[in-house]
Formats: C-alpha cells, structure tokens, sequence
C-alpha cells in the first residue's frame, strides 16, 4: 500500500512543486509531520484512516475544482477536477485492498 500512496504523492508533487512529504502527511492524511517519513523508514503501512482522510480529502479538492469549473468554464479548473478525481479514485482502490 506504501508504494501506491507514494505514487499518489508523486503526481501531486508533479502538480505543485512545493508539496513535501510533511505537508502530504498534515493535509492529505491528517496525520503529523513526521507520519509518512517514520512510516517509510520503520517498514511500517500506512493506516487505512489515513489513506481514508486522503480519499475524503482529494475528492472534496475534486468537487470545489468541479464547483469552479461549472461556474467558469475554464479549462484549467477542468484539468484540476480530473487530476484529483482521478488521485481520489486511486486512494479509493487502496482503502479496499487487501
């Protein structure tokens, strides 16, 4: 599961250049600072709340991106809806794996 969560956090990285694990941990898992970090040196999974507060929080970034983009129409709130509606389904997946 580490792996996958990882590559959610790489895409979004891809997408703002100034997120860091420490942010990733306190606003997409709502954990500590230091969660995803401790996690990937002990070995250790990261827990199924945490993957659950990712999921609930890229697809509440997904609606306001979708919100804007019926208000607007701009393209470039489109492409951020998709993004993130797409990341959500993927954390989705990983709350029932296993």
């Amino acid at each position: 599961m580490n792996q996958q969560l990882m590559e959610i956090y790489t895409q979004l990285k891809q997408h703002d250049a100034k997120l860091s694990q420490r942010r990733f941990s306190t606003e997409y898992l709502e954990r500590s600072e230091a969660y995803l970090f401790s996690n990937n040196y002990y070995g250790r999974a990261v827990s199924k709340n945490a993957v659950i507060a990712l999921y609930n929080n890229l697809k509440s970034i997904a609606d306001t991106w979708a919100a804007l983009y019926a208000e607007t129409s701009r393209e470039r709130y489109r492409l951020n809806h998709t993004l993130y509606q797409r990341l959500a389904i993927q954390a989705q997946q990983l709350v029932f794996a296993e």
